[in-house]
């Protein structure tokens, strides 16, 4: 009976995410015009306003496309027992826990990959062909693709064998601050992307590094590099220089080659939870302003004067309408 219970409860959350995701991607899309607002006229040229746009809601409906196999999938494998009947025999191979997390994750990796690749090249060379934005050839795309499976094999290998040691320090709360952890993750992922979007970028091209500090670390990193002796709720440190060379216009266009990696931005929880609470918003809405408002240091917008604080407050309130979100942050 327990055990019917929670299968129930599985079922419900995979839906539900499928559902509440897709509408607010709906939403998302919806809050797109088809002209440039008001306030961004002076800023954002009409062109390059219908450029992102035409490309948000081509890549979100193969966005769509992808979850909804994705959706199908997960609701068949989860239905049919194919997950249990998959780890119990992992089990009759070995008795360690590592190597059977790393099979039972390996094996259904794969499996998503495999269905997900011809979606990710009628996105690189339909869609971003279409929009000017590929820069890649099908011999680069290979090469991308099985970089990126050694990649994610070193990388998630070294994240189980903390996962594991971590259920073994927090078995209690092992799930919380597992929750935790992913939650931040994809807040980070779908702002960076998002805000790439918006600005016509291909989010392929690009990454950067968050992190989450606590007000100490943040008081001492603000010294070192602002020489202001307090805590703050974000800083950026952008991978090179790339502010406008006049007041109130936009940065340089970013150059795949030169700026893949576009640098680093650090959050302090407590100052964060702190003047969320203040502001009276939901904690993790506000993170998501604040690594917009990061992002874009990194991009080469500022705000240390009128014209640049005007540019760049209606990048992110635009940004924020599209994510359905308001601006609430002290910036």
């Amino acid at each position: 009976m327990f055990s019917n219970i929670w299968f129930i409860v599985i079922l419900f959350f995979i839906i539900f995410n499928f559902i509440f995701s897709s509408i607010l991607e709906y939403i998302n899309d919806k809050n797109w015009k088809n002209h440039v607002p008001e306030e961004l006229k002076k800023f954002y040229p009409n062109e390059k306003y219908q450029k992102a746009r035409d490309y948000k809601l081509e890549t979100g409906k193969i966005s769509f496309l992808s979850s909804s196999i994705s959706f199908v999938i997960t609701l068949v494998l989860t239905i049919s027992g194919i997950y249990g009947t998959v780890s119990d025999n992992i089990t009759k191979i070995t008795e360690s826990i590592f190597t059977q997390s790393v099979l039972f994750f390996s094996i259904f990796y794969l499996l998503n990959y495999i269905i997900s690749l011809p979606i990710k090249f009628y996105s690189t060379f339909v869609v971003e062909e279409k929009f000017g934005f590929n820069k890649t050839t099908k011999r680069l795309f290979i090469v991308d693709q099985i970089k990126s499976l050694l990649l994610s094999a070193l990388i998630g290998g070294i994240l189980l064998f903390f996962a594991i040691q971590f259920f073994i320090i927090f078995e209690e709360n092992f799930w919380m601050y597992l929750w935790l952890g992913l939650s931040i993750f994809i807040i980070s992922t779908n702002t960076f992307y998002q805000t790439l979007i918006e600005l016509g970028y291909s989010k392929s091209d690009y990454f950067v590094s968050v992190l989450g500090w606590s007000d100490k670390k943040m008081r001492e990193l603000n010294h070192t590099f602002r020489s202001k002796d307090t805590s703050t709720n974000v800083l950026s440190w952008p991978s090179r220089e790339r502010l406008a060379c006049v007041e109130g216009n936009h940065p340089k266009r970013l150059d795949p080659a030169l700026d893949a990696e576009l640098g680093d931005i650090a959050l302090s929880y407590e100052t964060c939870l702190e003047e969320a609470d203040q502001a009276k918003t939901n904690f993790a809405f506000y993170v998501q302003h604040l690594i917009i408002h990061g992002i874009l240091h990194l991009l080469g917008y500022d705000h240390s004067s009128d014209p640049d604080a005007t540019l760049m407050e209606d990048l992110e309130r635009q940004i924020l309408g599209n994510l359905s979100l308001k601006p609430h942050t002290q910036t």
